[in-house]
């Protein structure tokens, strides 16, 4: 007897769950259809009511936050991104969406303060480096993503360090000086780069004056490493483009 009541309460129970969870779902299935159409409004009070459930709080937290961003409800989305801070820590990826709260609500001194306060706290790590830098780059602010690889590199004591990263990103800012720099560095590291080398200083380079630049920068390197075939072929290839 006993074990049959067990089992109705337990089926019970069962069928209390699934029913809540079909109407959290479906509430769920309206909050994105408001929230695709562009009524914000109606997305957020749906998402809101989400939010306070555990189970769909990671779930419905971007498009929660991106609605009362359209809503310009700013100081609301902050409350909402410290409150995740005060219960998970200073994680990466709260801080840069409350610094993207400042920079929406026209503050972007305070935005600057969490982005610069981010780099000084990197950790010596290079999966966690490259994770930082690839927020900055997310957001097309360019010189902090370099200055976060450069950063790291300090703290790993490893000069060759993100390289590659580097080179594209100097690309990105038309720094010629750093993306020759960083990719005669490639080459030192690893000869497989020279033909990527050739095609990203062709994508870089404007003017004879910046080949000249590399040249100057090769017969440097060529000078402490005389043996590398690589940077023979890479000079010649630069005279190649000088006479064009």
């Amino acid at each position: 007897m006993i074990v049959k009541k067990i089992a109705f309460l337990l089926s019970l129970n069962l069928f209390f769950i699934t029913f809540l969870f079909a109407q959290e779902e479906s509430k769920l299935m309206q909050a994105q259809e408001y929230y695709f159409s562009g009524d914000y409004k109606k997305a957020a009070i749906i998402y809101e009511s989400l939010y306070s459930n555990k189970q769909l709080k990671e779930l419905v937290y971007e498009n929660y936050l991106n609605s009362l961003f359209k809503l310009k409800e700013y100081n609301e989305a902050e409350k909402i991104i410290r409150k995740r801070i005060k219960e998970e820590g200073n994680k990466p990826e709260f801080l840069f969406d409350l610094a993207l709260t400042y920079q929406e609500k026209g503050t972007p001194s305070e935005a600057d303060k969490i982005y610069n306060d981010i780099i000084k706290n990197l950790k010596p790590d290079v999966f966690y480096i490259n994770e930082i830098a690839s927020q900055f780059f997310n957001i097309n602010n360019y010189p902090l993503a370099l200055k976060t690889f450069l950063q790291g590199r300090k703290l790993l004591a490893d000069e060759n360090q993100f390289a590659a990263e580097l080179v594209n990103l100097y690309r990105y800012e038309r720094n010629k000086e750093g993306v020759t720099r960083e990719s005669l560095k490639l080459i030192a590291l690893n000869p497989a780069y020279l033909g990527i080398t050739k095609s990203t200083i062709i994508r870089t380079y404007e003017v004879n004056s910046d080949y000249h630049i590399l040249k100057s920068a090769i017969l440097r390197d060529i000078q402490k490493n005389p043996e590398n075939i690589e940077l023979t072929d890479l000079l010649a290839w630069t005279f190649l483009q000088l006479k064009d």
